[in-house]
């Protein structure tokens, strides 16, 4: 942990005219270290402020990423005074009491902005990822016939690999796969990747479901538990679904992709007694679908029965029955679940066509 003051902060600000898409552009910027931005006017008076953890709770209002910023940004916000040194650490250490990567505008007597205090720590070493790569892979048909579904690959390079890449670019040091069909296969690519030392495999006797295995580990030493489907491909920033999870104070974060239907014929609407109220051409519906990506405290955890078959969907409910906070991290990065032959081939160009590029 470090406190550190920024006073070249123009990567860290937004004017008060922008949409959501131009704070998420900057958001996503690889060199930003913290994912915040402030908002100002022209002159630097500071308007308010905005967080990934912001943007996601405005989605799940159904505000656009087309819409200004003043649609989600935190206008009750804590900020020091300049020339008050003493004062702004005791502000942002209060603030590093929930969140591990606070951050406090420092403003001149005009609210104009001067610089920015923020604590640095990212340090992740309390939660451990569990990899679920021990289904059949039944929907892919022949793709799997010769080698399980985490090994088919996507522009040459094995959907277990595409995950793994993004648990790696975390600070997560524990790292588990759990194995069933063809586990052999599995374990050697880890062996042939020279991954033994970073990758822990858990042998599945029998299927356990989509999160049974959860159950069956008995030393729950860590905090948090991120788990992720084999089969999911995606740009979201899983330190962004972690601090997400922290912020609201969860007890199980689900990943939620947004899914477009598009109805092919006129949609009728109509009232109680059928009288017609009028007719849309091939309407579109959008969804929240489970996304296969969860972390889950070590107390929630503890609900999975030992060595029994249970999917996420029971699971999750019976979390909710016994009182967890069950929390929604929209998904509007790019995500796709490859257990499909049609999404397999459209993950397949749309990757070949990124490394042509």
């Amino acid at each position: 942990m470090s406190k550190v003051i920024i006073k070249n902060f123009k990567q860290y600000i937004c004017f008060s005219n922008d949409n959501l898409g131009v704070v998420i552009k900057k958001l996503n910027n690889n060199n930003l270290k913290l994912k915040f931005q402030i908002i100002v006017e022209k002159n630097y008076k500071v308007l308010g402020t905005i967080t990934d953890g912001d943007i996601r709770r405005g989605i799940l209002r159904n505000i656009s990423l087309s819409s200004n910023i003043s649609e989600v940004m935190n206008k009750d916000f804590i900020v020091g005074k300049k020339n008050d040194e003493k004062e702004n650490y005791k502000k942002i250490e209060k603030l590093y009491t929930t969140d591990k990567a606070p951050f406090l505008p420092i403003l001149t007597g005009n609210n104009i902005l001067d610089s920015i205090l923020v604590i640095y720590d990212v340090s992740q070493n309390n939660i451990s990822t569990l990899i679920m790569a021990g289904g059949f892979g039944k929907r892919l048909g022949a793709h799997t016939e010769k080698k399980p579904k985490p090994l088919v690959e996507v522009a040459g390079k094995p959907i277990l690999q595409h995950v793994l890449d993004k648990v790696f670019s975390t600070k997560i040091k524990d790292i588990n796969i759990s194995v069933h069909y063809m586990s052999d296969k599995i374990s050697d690519f880890i062996r042939n990747q020279n991954l033994n030392n970073k990758v822990n495999i858990i042998y599945e006797e029998k299927p356990l479901g989509t999160i049974g295995v959860l159950g069956s580990i008995e030393d729950k030493k860590f905090d948090l538990y991120l788990v992720i489907n084999s089969d999911v491909i995606t740009d979201v920033s899983l330190n962004d679904f972690i601090a997400y999870h922290n912020d609201n104070k969860n007890g199980i974060t689900i990943g939620a992709a947004i899914h477009e239907h598009e109805v092919p014929y006129g949609v009728i609407k109509f009232d109680k007694l059928g009288q017609f109220n009028g007719i849309f051409e091939k309407p579109t519906f959008k969804n929240f679908i489970s996304a296969g990506i969860y972390v889950i405290s070590k107390k929630a955890s503890l609900l999975i029965p030992k060595n029994k078959h249970i999917d996420i969907p029971e699971f999750i409910n019976l979390a909710k029955k016994a009182g967890f906070k069950i929390g929604v991290f929209p998904v509007h990065e790019y995500w796709t679940d490859v257990g499909m032959p049609e999404t397999l081939n459209k993950a397949n160009l749309k990757f070949s066509n990124k490394n042509s590029k």
